[in-house]
């Protein structure tokens, strides 16, 4: 005698085909209709590399802008690992630049000797063109190293001339506060110029009457 299989959840046999899980059977209909309980991944927090200079003191998260921008030759830069972005995002430099212009004062000799390399470059090229074939690469570098030679800017020397005024307004203000005994008086042009013309003709007429 065959014994049929009894579900578990209905208690009927209303399927042929059963399932069975640990010591209980169910049926494939009952099965079906029991809500599956799917439980949620576990979601890593979002971590970021954070590049820090420990020689210049100053650190971002772009990696472009630590790598192309401010490395140098005496850098010490390590990758720090933050959960979430730590706040300022880049720290140090000028105003949030970390362009290596603004630390030349501890790398100046290197600046130098690059300045002083690149110009050799350019003399060269300049020197070709016209003359030889120029490539591509040495075109690109010479056009961008040739607005450094402030051809055609328009230099305007009178930005100035207002706190020049305001510089003299308070030097005249200082001259005219001065106690006049102890302030010596100044010549102008056209005194000194004929008091000169008067010594000289009383020394001519003198030479003359004595001849």
């Amino acid at each position: 005698m065959i014994k049929e299989l009894d579900c578990g959840v209905c208690g009927k046999t209303t399927s042929s085909f059963f399932m069975v899980l640990g010591t209980e059977t169910i049926c494939t209909d009952c099965e079906k209709k029991t809500p599956k309980h799917i439980p949620g991944k576990f979601q890593r927090p979002p971590t970021f590399a954070r590049y820090i200079c420990k020689t210049h003191n100053c650190g971002t998260y772009n990696v472009g802008n630590m790598t192309n921008r401010h490395e140098m030759k005496d850098c010490d830069i390590v990758i720090q690992i933050t959960l979430g972005i730590i706040r300022p995002a880049t720290f140090g430099g000028y105003n949030g630049d970390i362009s290596k212009k603004y630390f030349l004062g501890t790398n100046e000799m290197v600046r130098l000797a690059t300045n002083l390399t690149n110009y050799k470059r350019f003399a060269r090229i300049h020197s070709r063109i016209g003359v030889a074939k120029t490539s591509y690469i040495d075109k690109k570098f010479y056009n961008k190293h040739l607005r450094f030679l402030g051809y055609g800017v328009d230099i305007n020397y009178n930005k100035h001339d207002s706190a020049f005024l305001k510089l003299k307004f308070n030097l005249d203000v200082y001259i005219q506060s001065v106690i006049p005994r102890v302030r010596k008086h100044m010549m102008t042009n056209e005194e000194r110029n004929s008091l000169y013309y008067k010594n000289l003709m009383n020394n001519f007429r003198l030479q003359v009457i004595e001849k």
